[in-house]
């Protein structure tokens, strides 16, 4: 029989040892509970005697036979099992009295106690698993500031580090950068032995440590990307509250995972654990100084960089609520060699492998937030990268690409406009900055104000003579000045002379109203205008058949931020999916009509996106006033087309118009059987117009 105090159960107390009975015999004894002499005893486990040599050869070879079945096994509270806190729990030395009561009669002097345990049990241990159980991965848990000694010197592969933990909770940053300094100086190569980690089932929830906001993403993000390995709780990513035990069979808690949590997880932690080859290794890790203007060093700042092969990362996080600005410049450390410290200093331009040039320019990609950044490899060889940090907040720089100027000055007038903000396309930005006029006649040819004129005309059925002349004149100047900024080759006026065409053949009356939406009419208008600007697109310019150039000049971000009265709905995404469409799609008067439908629905990426075209349930939908929108932009401007279309194929426009309307009515006749659930949509069209494949 075994006797438990009962204070065990209650958890409210516990016993130093417990009752064992031989039934049989008449024996009982008292065994001592597992203690660590921090808190009370573990009352589910009995303390082995480690200075008997057969306890420990039974331990190990125990140890062996769980090896040979599994590739990774756990020491929990391996510490407690060092020969000094072996001896400080169970024999400590005379007059030192013990960390567990009734233990001081059992004390031993350090020379007796060297004599029954001449070495290290966890050193004989790691050397037997390596001969007689290979490429197993041992991990110890090993706190009190043991984790160097238990890698260096006992050879564990891995080994917990608490103070990670610890330490960033408690924001105590700068004896963390000295720890990790510490570590650097005297070898490196223990940081990659690291086992890093937010919680575990001995301790308080990630969340309730850290939070659920950016300290606890930052403190994540350093956790991903130090050199070591990251640990994940149990529940920790779903933001799960409740303190797991390995002896709970289920939870007790009802919980729902927290979806804002497993988001942010998914958009801003998992590419970099993707990347965990770049940042796992120590050869190429430096931590940077970060330098303020005016307080010198800001401990509450971890900077380092890491490489693999030809990739490069830099991680910037700030461990503190207090905002901050300084620079990265260097690295400045003592490394132990054979023949004493050397003092390393290295630059973080050095690192970088920049040249110094006013010429070259430093291209790089925040992972967290996409955007790109452009500095000055100058600037960065005299004076660092320049930060400015709020609190908990984060940089994971990648994609590090050095490029020399052109004669254009293209990434000198970037860095200078940009003055150290980020975007979402360097090329983009940069054509923005050569189309700088461009973009201000734009804005002024999609101003409100020209629209709502506009739109009153429609409404009278009919367009002015001024109203005309004034838009053949905002045309003429916008062709031309992007004519002489973008491709000075060609001739403004053939696209002047097809957009007026175009707004000769508005048909007012249309013989199919869907709608009295006003935003196909304005859609129209910048079709017309955009549409005849690809006259003067070179054909070279990277898909330019499918118009993505008018995002890549940035027509539609201006254009969409000019008519946001008209399209508060439809997001920024969704519009320029609408413009792409209707610049590509804008020739439906022909015979195939049916298959030109389907294959726009199944095939175009943007049609998907504008039409919000999602799966519930296994079924695919659509949204109703998208799609009544869309068709009504594409009739207009179908018909547009084809009163400007002068080939012979086209003479008989009566027909064509009357056979399109035909088409239409069958189409919108199909949406409505189609319960907006794309496939009846798209078996009734192919039953509409008896397409077979």
């Amino acid at each position: 029989s075994i006797r438990i105090e009962d204070h065990y159960y209650t958890r409210n107390d516990a016993a130093v040892v417990f009752q064992y009975h031989n039934n049989h015999t008449g024996e009982t004894r008292y065994i001592y509970h597992g203690n660590d002499g921090t808190s009370i005893p573990w009352n589910d486990t009995a303390q082995l005697n480690f200075l008997l040599p057969e306890v420990r050869e039974a331990v190990t070879q125990m140890i062996i036979q769980i090896a040979k079945r599994f590739p990774v096994i756990r020491f929990d509270a391996a510490m407690t099992l060092a020969r000094k806190h072996i001896q400080r729990l169970w024999f400590p030395e005379p007059g030192q009295g013990g960390d567990i009561p009734s233990r001081a009669e059992h004390g031993l002097t350090k020379a007796e106690f060297n004599r029954l345990m001449p070495e290290e049990f966890w050193r004989t241990v790691v050397d037997r698993v390596e001969q007689e159980a290979p490429h197993t991965l041992l991990l110890a848990e090993a706190f009190w500031m043991m984790e160097g000694y238990f890698v260096r010197t006992l050879g564990m592969h891995r080994v917990y580090n608490s103070a990670f933990m610890n330490m960033l909770k408690n924001e105590d940053n700068a004896a963390y950068r000295q720890s990790i300094l510490n570590i650097i100086e005297f070898n490196p190569q223990i940081l990659k032995r690291f086992v890093n980690f937010m919680s575990n089932p001995d301790e308080e929830t990630a969340i309730a440590q850290f939070g659920n906001d950016d300290k606890y993403f930052g403190v994540c993000v350093l956790m991903c990307t130090m050199p070591g390995l990251p640990m994940f709780a149990h529940g920790q990513i779903e933001g799960f509250q409740e303190r797991y035990g390995m002896e709970f069979l289920r939870a007790r808690w009802d919980e729902q995972e927290n979806q804002y949590l497993i988001n942010r997880h998914q958009q801003e932690i998992f590419p970099l654990l993707k990347k965990r080859y770049l940042f796992a290794e120590v050869d190429n890790f430096l931590l940077f100084d970060f330098q303020t203007d005016y307080n010198g060093l800001n401990e509450n700042v971890f900077a380092y960089l890491n490489k693999f092969r030809n990739e490069t990362a830099l991680v910037i996080y700030n461990n503190k609520y207090d905002r901050t600005s300084g620079r990265i410049y260097q690295t400045d450390y003592l490394e132990k060699q054979s023949s004493g410290s050397k003092r390393i200093v290295k630059k973080l331009s050095a690192a970088l492998n920049l040249h110094n040039s006013p010429d070259h320019y430093l291209i790089f990609r925040d992972v967290i937030s996409g955007l790109f950044y452009i500095s000055s490899c100058s600037e960065l060889h005299h004076h660092g990268l320049r930060q400015t940090l709020d609190g908990f907040k984060y940089k994971v720089y990648l994609d590090f690409v050095e490029v020399v100027d052109n004669q254009d000055r293209n990434y000198s007038e970037l860095h200078l406009f940009l003055q150290g903000s980020g975007v979402q396309n360097i090329d983009r930005s940069i054509m923005q900055i050569r189309l700088k006029n461009t973009l201000n006649n734009l804005e002024e040819l999609s101003s409100p104000r020209l629209f709502k004129h506009f739109l009153h005309m429609i409404e009278q059925g009919t367009i002015t003579s001024s109203f005309f002349e004034e838009m053949a004149i905002r045309l003429e100047d916008f062709f031309s000045i992007f004519q002489q900024e973008f491709n000075p080759e060609t001739d403004s006026k053939i696209a002047l002379t097809n957009a007026l065409e175009k707004f000769r053949n508005w048909n007012f009356n249309s013989p199919i109203k869907i709608s009295e939406d006003q935003k196909s009419d304005i859609l129209s208008l910048i079709w017309i205008i955009l549409s005849s600007l690809k006259n003067l697109i070179p054909n070279d310019v990277s898909r330019k058949d499918d118009f993505s150039w008018i995002e890549d000049l940035n027509f539609s971000q201006k254009i969409y931020a000019n008519l946001q009265p008209w399209f508060e709905d439809i997001n920024e995404t969704r519009f320029n999916a609408l413009l792409q469409i209707c610049l590509k799609w804008d020739n439906l008067c022909s015979e195939d009509f049916g298959e030109k439908i389907i294959d726009l629905l199944t095939n175009d990426s943007h049609v998907q996106i504008f039409l919000k075209i999602n799966e519930y349930n296994k079924i695919l939908w659509f949204d109703d006033q998208a799609f009544d929108l869309l068709w009504h932009c594409l009739l207009q401007i179908s018909l547009i087309n084809l009163k400007t279309d002068e080939r012979p194929e086209s003479k008989n426009k009566n027909k064509i118009i009357a056979d399109f309307r035909i088409n239409m009515l069958s189409l919108f006749k199909a949406k409505q059987a189609s319960e907006f659930k794309v496939e009846i949509l798209i078996r009734e069209i192919s039953l509409n117009f008896k397409i077979t494949n």
